[in-house]
């Protein structure tokens, strides 16, 4: 199933919200055996991906295409619809293995160009 017309404003309307400098989209926590995570995540950050993660969004054979290069300059800019989806479930997926790669998506601005991309997409 692919996203709606609909689908897509949702996810978008976050590109403002996300690179706007005013808000800090993570703070830094300290880490030991009982507490946890190393980092706390702005709420409108978790909303995001929380909305990235609906079914509309994902690829669950993500695993099986190399989306390293699919996230080169250039790539994301001309990609389908298709693989935005597989990107952005790369993006959603990998912080469950590596804690803080939303940090990386957000602040490399693969997210801003995926963001950027489905505006051209939805037009």
């Amino acid at each position: 199933v692919d996203p709606t017309k609909k689908d897509i404003e949702g996810l978008t309307s976050f590109l403002t919200i996300l690179y706007d400098h005013k808000i800090k989209i993570y703070s830094y926590l300290r880490s030991d055996l009982f507490s946890g995570g190393l980092y706390k995540y702005h709420p409108q950050v978790e909303k995001f991906f929380e909305i990235a993660s609906r079914p509309c969004w994902n690829d669950y054979e993500y695993t099986k295409k190399d989306v390293s290069k699919m996230i080169e300059p250039g790539k994301i800019e001309a990609a389908s619809l298709a693989e935005i989806k597989t990107t952005l479930t790369y993006c959603v997926r990998l912080e469950k293995f590596c804690e803080g790669h939303w940090i990386e998506v957000i602040e490399s601005a693969v997210i801003k160009r995926i963001l950027e991309r489905l505006r051209i997409i939805n037009q």
